[in-house]
């Protein structure tokens, strides 16, 4: 029984800490602004639950980038999402955009 309950616990722990990958730095709800916006485009079948997010050109990969930190973004700063269903996110992005690609424009903030 024992056996059962570590592995429940180490299984939500895992589970629980990918999802995390996508959540933005906002405080509030809006940190789930891009998390949801993948789980949308997952159940259309353009993307996995896992895609490569590239930002303003730097590309984030859920098993290198986003797996040691946070991406640095905040729902405001996102000026325009663009979604690369998985095979033109291959042709583009070779084997990291097999699970499709999410394109990210920050806003452009004037001084």
């Amino acid at each position: 029984m024992r056996h059962h309950l570590t592995f429940l616990a180490f299984s939500i722990i895992l589970f629980g800490c990918g999802s995390n990958r996508y959540l933005l730095t906002d405080k509030d709800s809006g940190k789930f602004f891009l998390k949801n916006r993948i789980n949308e485009e997952n159940k259309k079948g353009s993307i996995t639950n896992k895609p490569l997010l590239v930002l303003d050109g730097i590309p984030y990969r859920f098993d290198k980038e986003l797996k040691k930190k946070r991406l640095p973004l905040a729902k405001d700063d996102i000026n325009r999402i663009d979604v690369l269903k998985k095979e033109a996110g291959i042709q583009i992005y070779g084997d990291p955009g097999k699970s499709g690609v999410i394109l990210i424009t920050r806003t452009t903030k004037t001084e």
